[in-house]
């Protein structure tokens, strides 16, 4: 026995050390990737944003650069319920190709504070982005691109309202002309040269004064937002025909600006679909043309107020470009190029998807005359659109997260045999189930089906079925986890309950498995437990904390991510921990319930972990496979904010029995995935809290 115990203790140590490998070596080469090797420089920055509350943001500059540069700019923004690390993605690749890069939280989402009142123009923060990035001098001002998917794309598209511009410089002009020195016109007039009529009505020193104003003018249409790419929605509020006044009468006019639509061929929802919106009327009247053609270049018409008129298309984009076809040059100068892109895609794959980021980087790459270099330059050499390398890093990323999960179920070992802990450690009990025993599968089965009943009802209802309020303030997206641990936790109860009935009255025999489970224990028993669970969850927000300050990266994938928080998150954690505890425990009781009698440790870890997210898994891919080949218009379970699930729900299995092993206990296991889970919801989530305040009034949310 004496001979055993250092063994097993120097194989923990191990076990942590090699974790810990895991997870700075994936990291440092995660690293390398975000940075191109060197090429780009990556630093977090906060900045006021224009509402009084502190922007989280990620900025992409090439590597050496200096105020004497001129560099073309992009603001990347994510949707509602993720920050922007699920946009990193797109915000590497544009800087990969020398383009300066500023990927934001949106206000309330990540570590971006919430204002008070954030205004009515609905930009959430991609305004201000615009305006930090031209507080850079080497960032060229008249070439700042911004882009945003799904909820961030209407952020974009308001962004764009704020800044955007319907009016030509001749319109501006003739205003100048009849605002500023009263002069009248005809409405054919107002289509005529400002110029010319200037110089026709004005005296020498009213022409120095209009030509100072239009020297004004011009330098304002030339360093308003230049390209506006929205993606995962058509937003018709910026890029539709608007009624303005020139000279005094109302005439249509579109946006000066080069813009673009990405939408996926399987985004979720008939009406969100890209063959939906390109049949819709208004997106026709935006690309002016009867059938909306993907990947080609239009250039809406002039509007005469007589005819509505027809685009012209230019070309595939895939097949022309600046430097070889004059016309698709001269109109993006102009700002009046329009795009529509649709990658194969479902809505939440975007942000994993290369094809969604080769058509990103394609538009900005024409609309913005840059990659690696000016486009007109003949000595740059172009990074190919479909070199597409940040899937490595993500999956690099996820690796660090898996170590980070091994560490944690190191450390927990190794503490619970130090003398502090002993209390916290019981004998384990023996297994219960019986892998040829028909009750054992029938209650899997059950709970099974019941999971992936769940998976359907919280992906098409769970977001309606949850209320935010000031004491819960997350978006609702975020009660698509908690209503899915809600409902398999009853489930749990219910099939539990059958089993122990069935036990009792049919089988006569005893059934103490709350007392195998050590469900009952001393206070101080549990408060030792509670605080080794707090203990293992501050240490992986170090964790957390090291990477990003080192490497700049942290544990995720896809939309799975445990990652940095501000103020307000801490408290909502302990708010959110509320909600998630007592589903955990009983999760974690059934997680251990099936382990099976005579089997070994690793093979019946594998088992319980692949059942726990087999539900989840299947319940995927019936759900999309059919929607990808065009059998269904809908897929049965929506998971545009689920598809994390399909990797926690695994992780915390694993969690649950490791915790159990060592500590003989379901609590720990229950306490260590409640902080896990509200530390990824609260971290990459967005709320609706004030930020400001002290930490007691943001505990209660006032």
């Amino acid at each position: 026995m004496n001979d055993k115990k250092p063994n097993g203790s120097k194989a923990k140590k191990k076990a942590l050390a090699i974790s810990i490998v895991v997870i700075v070596v994936s990291s440092l080469l995660a690293s390398f990737i975000s940075h191109d090797f060197g090429k780009v420089e990556v630093k977090t920055v906060r900045f006021d944003g224009s509402h009084g509350a502190i922007l989280d943001a990620t900025l992409y500059t090439p590597f050496g650069v200096s105020p004497d540069d001129q560099i073309p700019a992009i603001v990347t923004t994510h949707g509602a319920g993720v920050s922007k690390g699920v946009t990193a993605g797109f915000a590497e690749e544009l800087a990969r190709r020398g383009f300066v890069v500023l990927n934001i939280s949106r206000y309330g989402s990540g570590a971006s504070e919430v204002p008070e009142s954030t205004g009515d123009d609905g930009s959430t923060g991609v305004f201000d982005g615009v305006e930090y990035l031209r507080t850079l001098d080497y960032v060229d001002k008249t070439r700042i691109g911004i882009t945003g998917h799904s909820a961030g794309g209407g952020a974009v598209s308001a962004a764009a309202v704020v800044d955007g511009n319907y009016f030509t410089l001749n319109d501006m002009m003739i205003n100048v002309l009849y605002d500023t020195f009263g002069q009248e016109f005809t409405k054919d007039e107002i289509t005529m040269d400002a110029d010319t009529l200037a110089a026709e009505r004005l005296s020498a020193d009213q022409m120095a004064w209009y030509n100072d104003l239009k020297v004004e003018a011009q330098e304002y249409i030339s360093t308003r937002i230049n390209a506006v790419l929205i993606l995962g929605r058509a937003d018709e509020k910026f890029f539709g025909p608007k009624t303005v006044t020139v000279g005094g009468y109302e005439v249509t006019r579109m946006p000066v600006a080069n813009g673009g639509y990405l939408n996926g061929t399987f985004n979720e929802g008939s009406a969100n679909t890209a063959a939906f919106m390109m049949a819709r009327d208004e997106y026709k009247a935006i690309f002016q043309t009867d059938e909306i053609a993907v990947d080609m270049w239009y250039v809406p018409g002039s509007f005469d107020e007589t005819d509505i008129p027809i685009s012209t298309i230019l070309g595939n984009v895939w097949d022309i470009s600046i430097t070889s076809n004059e016309a698709l040059a001269d109109a993006i100068a102009e700002r009046k190029i329009m795009i529509f892109f649709t990658p194969a895609d479902n809505h939440s794959q975007n942000f994993i998807s290369a094809e969604t980021t080769t058509d990103i980087v394609k538009f900005f790459e024409q609309t913005l005359s840059y990659n690696n270099g000016e486009l007109t330059d003949p000595s740059t050499k172009t990074v190919d659109p479909n070199s597409i390398i940040f899937l490595y890093r993500e999956a690099l990323n996820g690796v660090a997260m898996i170590g980070m999960v091994a560490a944690l179920v190191a450390l927990a070992a190794i503490l619970i045999d130090t003398p502090y802990f002993k209390e916290v450690k019981f004998e384990v009990g023996k297994p219960l189930s019986d892998k040829k025993s028909w009750i054992f599968w029938v209650m899997t089965i059950l709970i099974m089906a019941a999971a992936s009943w769940s998976m359907c009802t919280v992906g098409n209802k769970g977001m309606s079925l949850g209320k935010v309020t000031d004491f819960l303030p997350l978006a609702n997206c975020v009660w698509q986890y908690i209503f899915y641990v809600i409902f398999v936790a009853v489930a749990i109860v219910i099939v539990v309950a059958l089993y122990v009935l069935y036990v009792k009255f049919v089988k006569k025999e005893d059934i103490g498995f709350l007392k195998d489970f050590n469900v009952t224990m001393k206070f101080k028993a549990f408060a030792k437990t509670a605080l080794l669970a707090y203990v293992l969850f501050l240490l992986a927000y170090l964790s957390v904390t090291i990477l990003l300050y080192v490497f700049n990266e942290d544990y995720r994938f896809w939309m799975a991510v445990f990652t940095n928080m501000n103020l307000p998150g801490f408290t909502l954690m302990l708010r959110y921990c509320l909600v998630i505890f007592l589903p955990m425990v009983i999760y974690a009781i059934f997680v251990n319930f099936g382990r099976i009698k005579g089997m070994a440790e690793g093979p019946n870890t594998a088992l319980t972990v692949v059942l726990s997210a087999a539900p989840l898994w299947i319940t995927a891919f019936i759900s999309y496979m059919p929607f990808y080949t065009g059998m269904t218009a809908m897929p049965l379970a929506t998971l545009i904010s689920a598809w994390p699930l399909l990797l926690v729900v695994p992780i915390t299995a694993f969690i649950n029995v490791k915790m159990y092993k060592y500590s003989g206990s379901v609590w720990l296991g229950a306490l260590v995935n409640t902080l896990l889970i509200a530390w990824m919801l609260c971290s990459s989530t967005a709320t609706s809290l004030y930020s400001n305040g002290s930490f007691l009034l943001k505990w209660f949310g006032l």
